[in-house]
């Protein structure tokens, strides 16, 4: 009777054994990612068998939510955006046709997205084919990811299109509801920029047209629908985040004369990764609302230009130093609102009545250069507009190119151009517009500077929400993964994850101006 029991609960236990068994086997047989099921070594090695290695990237015969996938040919590894805010992965990874199977290795980082996101850990796939497979590497990026396709062009080409194209990944699209979007168009993409372009990571200017080579406008990463952007190499800031918080420091203290706005993505250029880049609007027309009869400069430098250096131009829109933004043709007087504005630099008054300088913006923009201690945008590197306000022509300053800022500064010192430190603490730039319009009515331009700043202190200038800005942008660049692929592609740029040089310059710089801009005794000189 004893031995029966014994054999009873044997078989019991056997049978609840091979039934979890059963369970496990036929959950794992079910687990999947992308849509795509995942198999153990050993069993893809056991369907290899029979089957010959084809030379075929797998990239040939699978797709990612029906778009091919971005590929460096670097490394050798397939690149997908996630979300770094779910613990799921999203999307779909399925082959071309039912000829064709795909499968992911078995990998414990499956089971942990945010570390294998972090640390760039690639998982292996498998595509089996009629008597053939053939495998590779997928990394996930925590950013978007923009990949071009075609021939650069040598400028801009502002009516042709050379049938390039652009598609941007984005998984995190606040525009669609923060649903995983794909956008693409055809485009023309060129070389852009002054000194960095000597750097070997370069930054494009991209136009966007459809299939006819008519212009066509598209929204990016949350951004406005138009058909012009720019990718922002980063190069020569180490951190990568110096240019995020400066824009979005002047869109605060000047929303209504907003310049443009940036968001990371990893890039990927004719099937080779080019690294981290901020794609931004450009500071235009359409970014100023300006209208019919106004005017917008772009101006590269003013440095010894005086107003007798716009008389020749006539229908010249571009100059070594300064070019027409708006309008887009030529006409009479195109050149006139820089000249008042070149007028008041170096003669200190406008002499056109209809013609005025925004004060407010002026000063603004002085308080803005000097708590970045933006060293390249003083008597350069900024847009200047001219728009009717019912009154005349209001004349106003927009930055542009803030990557030497936080403490940063040019120099010939390093590779990258750039070192941080070169400019004391405590040094006051002088910007000429600001110096003239002090030296009218110093009293009443100090009022405004302290009131103007004040309103800065309550609001964006805070040490402690500025710090935490820019712990926020490092920890997505790193937590992306992206700034470690960065860095490994472009090791002469010195990037360095440690931003305590930036907060501590934050602390200090905002400590010096509350001392100058209290006291209001020398910041006019």
């Amino acid at each position: 009777m004893r031995k029966k029991g014994i054999i009873f609960c044997t078989s019991i236990l056997l049978f609840w054994g091979f039934l979890l068994f059963g369970i496990n086997e036929e959950a794992r047989e079910n687990e999947k990612i992308l849509s795509t099921a995942i198999k153990t070594e050993d069993e893809l090695n056991l369907m290899k068998e029979g089957r010959e290695a084809s030379e075929e990237l797998p990239g040939a015969f699978v797709r990612f939510c029906e778009k091919e996938l971005p590929y460096d040919g670097n490394y050798g590894f397939y690149y997908i955006s996630q979300s770094m805010n779910t613990e799921q992965f999203e999307g779909q990874l399925k082959t071309l046709d039912h000829q064709t199977e795909v499968y992911f290795y078995e990998d414990s980082y499956w089971k942990d997205k945010k570390s294998a996101v972090r640390e760039g850990h690639p998982f292996r796939f498998i595509v089996f084919g009629d008597g053939w497979y053939t495998e590779d590497e997928i990394v996930f990026s925590g950013l978007p990811i923009i990949s071009i396709t075609g021939d650069l062009v040598e400028s801009e080409q502002k009516s042709v299109s050379n049938n390039s194209r652009i598609v941007v990944w984005n998984p995190s699209d606040a525009i669609a509801g923060g649903m995983y979007t794909i956008k693409e168009s055809y485009c023309t993409y060129y070389e852009r920029g002054a000194s960095s372009r000597q750097f070997d990571k370069k930054s494009f200017g991209i136009r966007l047209f459809d299939e006819k080579g008519d212009s066509q406008s598209k929204s990016f990463l949350g951004m406005r629908d138009d058909n012009k952007w720019i990718l922002n190499a980063l190069y020569s800031d180490t951190s990568k985040i110096r240019e995020k918080l400066a824009l979005d420091i002047w869109s605060e203290i000047s929303p209504n004369l907003s310049g443009s706005r940036m968001e990371y993505a990893e890039v990927f250029v004719n099937g080779f990764y080019r690294g981290l880049y901020g794609l931004m609007e450009p500071i235009d027309r359409k970014q100023l609302s300006l209208k019919e009869g106004d005017y917008l400069y772009k101006c590269g430098s003013l440095e010894g230009i005086n107003k007798e250096y716009y008389v020749p131009l006539s229908d010249c829109m571009e100059t070594e130093d300064i070019e027409v933004e708006y309008p887009k043709e030529p006409q009479p007087d195109i050149w006139a609102p820089m000249q008042y504005y070149t007028e008041f630099i170096t003669e200190g008054n406008i002499t056109e009545n209809s013609v005025k300088l925004d004060e407010e913006n002026v000063v603004n923009y002085w308080l803005f250069a000097q708590f970045l201690s933006a060293s390249d945008n003083i008597d350069k590197n900024f847009f200047i507009a001219a728009s009717e306000d019912g009154n005349g022509l209001l004349l106003q300053k927009i930055p542009w190119d803030l990557n030497y800022s936080f403490g940063d500064a040019w120099s010939d010192e390093t590779t990258n151009m750039t070192k941080f430190g070169v400019f004391d603490i405590d040094t006051i730039y002088s910007l000429q517009d600001y110096q003239n319009l002090y030296q009218s009515r110093p009293d009443e331009i100090s009022g405004l500077t302290k009131s103007l700043w004040n309103s800065m202190r309550d609001g964006v200038i805070q040490q402690e929400r500025l710090c935490e800005a820019a712990d926020e942008y490092m920890t997505m660049l790193a937590e992306s993964g992206a700034f470690a692929r960065e860095s490994l592609r472009w090791p002469e740029a010195e990037n360095n994850t440690d931003i305590s040089s930036i907060k501590e310059y934050i602390g200090e710089r905002i400590a010096f101006l509350d001392s100058v801009i209290a006291d209001g005794s020398n910041y006019g000189d």
